[in-house]
C-alpha cells in the first residue's frame, strides 16, 4: 500500500510526464492526495483515476484567505503522515519546472521535508530526490 502526495505548478500541462510518473507506481496501489488547484493537481487527480488509483482532492477553504493554501498544504503533509504510521509507503511528488520561482509548491516541500518525507522533484526532463531547499 503507497500514498502519494501531489504538487506542483498551477500552469503544467505536460500530461504525458505525470502519466509515466504515475504509471511507475501502479504496482502500489497508490492513493493519490492533492490540493486541487488548476494545473498538475488536478491533471494527477483524472490520470490517477483512469489508473483506478483512490483519489483524495484537498481543496484550500479560501474564506481563510491567503493563508489558506498553507494551512491546506499543512493539513495534506499531516494526512500523509498518519498514512505512513499506518504501514503505507509514503513519497511526495513534487512536478515543476521551477520550483525556486514557487510560494505554494515550494512552501509544501519545505513541511514534507522537515516532517522526514521523501520528495521527489519532477522537471519536464528529470526527477531527482530531494533533501534540502
Amino acid at each position: 500500500m503507497a500514498s502519494i502526495l501531489v504538487t506542483g505548478a498551477r500552469d503544467w500541462t505536460n500530461v504525458d510526464r505525470v502519466r509515466q510518473v504515475l504509471e511507475s507506481n501502479t504496482q502500489f496501489n497508490p492513493i493519490i492526495i492533492h490540493g486541487d488547484c488548476k494545473g498538475v493537481d488536478r491533471i494527477c487527480g483524472n490520470v490517477g483515476e483512469s489508473l483506478g488509483f483512490e483519489i483524495r482532492a484537498r481543496p484550500a477553504d479560501w474564506r481563510l484567505g491567503r493563508c489558506a493554501g498553507v494551512i491546506r498544504n499543512s493539513s495534506m503533509i499531516e494526512e500523509l503522515l498518519q498514512l505512513q504510521l499506518s504501514e503505507y509507503r509514503t513519497c511526495v511528488l513534487t512536478f515543476h519546472d521551477a520550483l525556486d520561482h514557487s510560494r505554494g509548491t515550494k512552501d509544501c516541500v519545505k513541511k514534507a521535508l522537515k516532517a522526514g518525507l521523501t520528495v521527489y522533484s519532477i522537471s519536464s526532463t528529470e526527477i531527482k530526490h530531494i533533501s534540502t531547499l
